[in-house]
């Protein structure tokens, strides 16, 4: 489901099309950052910079830089050569001196330390793969390198080997941690052969056996620590999640990033809490990651009557949110070119405001997004109108060729929505106006399905009892007030967040089908002769299930841009304390991570 616009701009549609920057490859598509670090990681934070600041200097590396944390998912994807993976306990990869591809750096230590001797390119029996180029080498040059001599020379530098072939991969964030009683840096890809080489450990049951479920797991930030990496299709759907994740922020930072589709928690309600403790150093409790902190009950209740039902009570104000959309569009003007926004709270009109031209040409937009249209007043006169109302206009920008135009949409929960735990619980909710009574005094937030148990983590259960002060309620009273004979029913506060992927956004495959005349996107339902929908469970278990996560994977990982590597013989950072326009979801917060260089010669 991929436009690609004119020239580089971009922009997200509310229905989950995205506009990529450039026609440079897959590599931009939607989640496939995930698919490498599948199924051993589960949380993934990264800083991503802005091509912005690509080309200017670069300041010294310092730790707190990455205090500036995104996290991972957003639909515009940077690629690998801007982007710096924050975790925890783990060394980050962040020089990118070596490419013999890209750079032709044959001159470089790692290459000049290989000396690879090639062999015919007509009946090859060995190869090397250094990071995307594979090389056909002879057997002797095979057997000579010693991959225990190439991680002590270069200690964040992954390799393995597999039958005939030799992989060693070198870029920009791959994640290193040393395997516990050597020297060796592993990455989560060739952790288990040095297990295998040094420890005799075959398994990753073995490995974990050993040293136990936190040496795998701390491969990521551990926002949960009930979240278990071994449940893999949980791993999938809280990536899901994430990427669409309500979060709490000042939305000043909307305005000021021009997001192109977010959606913020308008203000802090007393059910957000703060998920991981700030340092207190004047400064990160500011940026504190919140989530609502809801009283979650597990009982069949009416309307909660399949494994992904929520009933939510209708004065839970925790997952309102408001919608922040930027439009763009590319104006060809020989004058003097003024907008007039439409001013005012929300209503129901389309109209976004007036283009005006003092000029001798006639005036041409062009915009960026399906779901803005142009209807011409005069020559020199134009009226943009915006098929998503009601909304406000927040502010604009107005350059020599492109005007911006910032929106704002107010959403309130209602039937349909989506909530999710950080375990990938995801459900769809159903407001109701009252729940019944727990204990006499307990009054649930949620409601959710007993039969989810058998789709979810048991880290939920584990993340109610032990920080959501879990137990059984002894007495349950239905919403008539009358008592329900021998109930019990377990309930815990637990973690839950809306999910900005509502039902009125979903988007509709086109196929041989009615189309909408505005839009041009097929209408929804079938009785209506309307297309197949898209959504998320499809886009995984049917997209990821057919082997294009691994095109994504080469893409993303192996042919992503470079950074100039001038002066800085570290490429760290650029200019990571400023807020940069492009980038979005930034929280800064000092959660003492540890970041060193990530190749050091050996004298």
């Amino acid at each position: 489901m991929t436009v690609t616009p004119h020239e580089s701009h971009r922009e997200i549609g509310s229905n989950g099309e995205v506009y990529v920057e450039k026609t440079i490859g897959c590599y931009r598509e939607v989640n496939m950052q995930t698919y490498p670090l599948n199924p051993y990681l589960s949380y993934l934070i990264v800083r991503q910079m802005s091509n912005k600041v690509k080309h200017n200097s670069v300041p010294s590396f310092h730790d707190s830089y990455l205090g500036f944390l995104c996290i991972l998912g957003c639909f515009e994807t940077k690629n690998v050569g801007r982007t710096t993976m924050m975790v925890r306990n783990t060394v980050v990869s962040t020089c990118d001196a070596l490419d013999p591809v890209f750079h032709d750096a044959q001159h470089d230590a790692l290459w000049t330390w290989l000396q690879l001797e090639l062999d015919s390119p007509i009946h090859p029996h060995y190869f090397v793969v250094v990071n995307e180029a594979c090389v056909p080498v002879t057997e002797a040059c095979f057997q000579r390198i010693q991959l225990d001599a190439l991680k002590q020379q270069f200690q964040h530098v992954e390799c393995f080997a597999e039958s005939n072939f030799m992989y060693i991969r070198y870029k920009v964030g791959l994640l290193f941690k040393r395997l516990p009683g050597t020297d060796v840096w592993v990455t989560p890809k060739d952790m288990l052969f040095w297990a295998q080489k040094l420890l005799q450990l075959n398994t990753m049951e073995a490995l974990i056996d050993r040293f136990g479920y936190d040496f795998i797991t701390s491969f990521h930030v551990d926002l949960n620590p009930f979240f278990m990496h071994n449940a893999f299709p949980k791993n999938t759907l809280a990536f899901n999640a994430l990427k669409n994740a309500v979060l709490a922020t000042d939305a000043r930072y909307a305005h000021y990033f021009m997001d192109s589709l977010s959606a913020y928690a308008r203000q802090l309600t007393p059910y957000h809490q703060i998920v991981q403790e700030p340092v207190q150093d004047g400064i990160s409790p500011y940026f504190a990651l919140r989530v609502p902190h809801v009283v979650v009950s597990y009982m069949s209740f009416l309307g909660c009557t399949q494994e992904d039902g929520i009933v939510c009570r209708q004065d839970v104000n925790a997952f309102d949110c408001c919608r922040f959309y930027t439009i763009r569009i590319k104006m060809k003007a020989d004058g003097l070119v003024l907008f007039h926004p439409v001013q005012g709270d929300a209503d129901e009109t389309s109209l976004v405001g007036t283009v005006v031209h003092f000029g001798e040409n006639p005036l041409q937009l062009e915009s960026f997004s399906i779901h803005v249209r142009t209807v011409p007043v005069k020559d020199q006169v134009i009226q943009l109108h915006f098929n998503k109302p009601p909304f406000r206009v927040i502010q604009h920008y107005l350059s020599a060729q492109t005007l911006s135009i910032c929106l704002e949409q107010d959403h309130f929960a209602s039937t349909g929505d989506k909530l999710c735990s950080f375990h990938g619980q995801k459900g769809v909710l159903r407001l109701m106006k009252t729940l019944p009574l727990l204990d006499e005094r307990i009054q649930p937030d949620l409601l959710v399905n007993p039969y989810s148990l058998f789709r979810m983590t048991p880290g939920q259960i584990l993340e109610g009892v032990t920080r959501g002060e879990g137990r059984d309620a002894q007495m349950v009273r239905n919403t008539d007030g009358q008592v329900v004979p021998d109930a019990k029913a377990f309930f815990a506060k637990t973690f839950y967040f809306p999910i900005a992927y509502w039902s009125s956004e979903h988007f509709y495959a086109p196929s041989e089908c009615t189309m909408d005349k505005i839009l041009h996107q097929a209408v929804k339902g079938r009785s209506r002769g309307g297309g197949m929908r898209l959504g998320n469970m499809e886009l995984f278990n049917g997209l990821r299930g057919n082997g294009l996560a691994a095109c994504f994977e080469e893409k993303f990982f192996e042919h992503g841009d470079r950074i100039p590597n001038e002066t800085n013989p570290t490429i760290s950072l650029p200019k990571s304390v400023e807020l940069v326009k492009e980038d979005a979801r930034f929280f800064k917060c000092h959660l003492e991570y540890q970041a060193n260089p990530s190749v050091k010669m050996r004298k």
